[in-house]
């Protein structure tokens, strides 16, 4: 049993030495690419951006990510050390690269520690470019895929909300469907419905 021990706690230390690696390894990829796209290395070797991520290795989609979150690190530098203990990732990191100014620097850096892609989408939904908190609601972006069948009956839910020459969004059509089907079928919504008829027949009853 002992040796099973020591060979987990080996195992667990090698494991964490192994990804300290892999973190500090990414850190300097993000420096690299940041300044090959400072450089526009892809343009003076005569190649596209996507291209050029294929020949360094990686998806047109990655290097765009890297570039961004470089961004980020090299114009502020808590941000590099977020990254480096590992309480934040560089997905993260590029979310913020759009949204993030002088002002708001440190207000984006702390709120993305330890949070998950999500909670930094809702996250830097209410953070202005001067700093300041929003009062207002956080918003997230869902991606949906349709049929082509689906996407007609997503029109013509649309044609039938249209009112007054407004046309519906679609988180517009989306939500009202949804609270449809809440009206009719969420047993929460139909008690709580059931309660505010009869509470008025009860209170003139007494």
């Amino acid at each position: 049993m002992r040796m099973v021990y020591t060979d987990l706690i080996e195992l667990t230390e090698k494991a964490r030495s192994i990804h300290r690696q892999e973190r500090r390894i990414s850190l300097e990829s993000l420096k690299l690419i940041g300044e090959l796209e400072e450089r526009k290395a892809w343009y003076y070797l005569d190649m596209s951006v996507e291209v050029y991520a294929v020949h360094i290795g990686l998806t047109p989609s990655i290097y765009w990510k890297r570039a961004m979150a470089a961004r980020v690190i090299n114009r502020f530098p808590e941000a590099s050390v977020l990254f480096d203990k590992g309480e934040t990732e560089i997905s993260q990191l590029a979310m913020i690269a759009g949204r993030i100014t002088d002002a708001n620097a440190m207000v984006l850096i702390e709120g993305i520690r330890n949070k998950t892609k999500r909670e930094v989408e809702a996250f830097i939904s209410r953070v202005g470019s001067d700093g300041r908190i929003l009062d207002r609601e956080e918003m997230t972006e869902i991606t949906i895929r349709l049929t082509a069948a689906q996407r007609a009956a997503l029109e013509r839910a649309r044609e039938l909300l249209a009112d007054d020459g407004h046309i519906p969004t679609n988180a517009e059509v989306l939500c009202e469907a949804t609270q449809d089907l809440l009206n009719r079928r969420d047993p929460v919504q139909r008690a709580a419905r059931e309660e505010a008829r009869t509470t008025p027949i009860l209170a003139r009853a007494y």
